[in-house]
């Protein structure tokens, strides 16, 4: 299913960029990279996407705006490179009108 594998990837750098913003000791690289991870595993188990270029269901919504997460915040991680057939579909989802408008010019710290 789209939806629970693309809120999986948010809810998983979430986690992330929050232990990242430990300025103390208490900050884990270890839960970072657990969790870094189980995003890839999650890129892998995503299964193939819809037409881009039609109808896009909540699923596929979910799946673009989390690759467009990891693309903003986790640029080290290449997802387009373990999966080229999702970085096609999102090449041709951020083309869209409503994904092209609603994407931040940088990163916000």
């Amino acid at each position: 299913n789209h939806h629970a594998i693309g809120y999986a990837i948010m809810t998983l750098a979430v986690a992330i960029m929050t232990e990242r913003r430990h300025t103390d000791a208490a900050s884990s690289p270890e839960f970072i990279e657990r969790n870094i991870q189980k995003i890839r595993r999650c890129l892998s188990a995503i299964p193939a996407v819809s037409d881009p270029h039609g109808h896009l269901n909540f699923g596929d919504i979910t799946t673009a705006c989390a690759l467009a997460y990891l693309d903003f915040r986790f640029a080290d991680l290449k997802w387009r490179a373990i999966r080229p057939d999702l970085n096609a579909w999102q090449a041709t989802i951020e083309n869209r009108p409503a994904f092209r408008q609603t994407t931040p010019a940088e990163p916000v710290s």
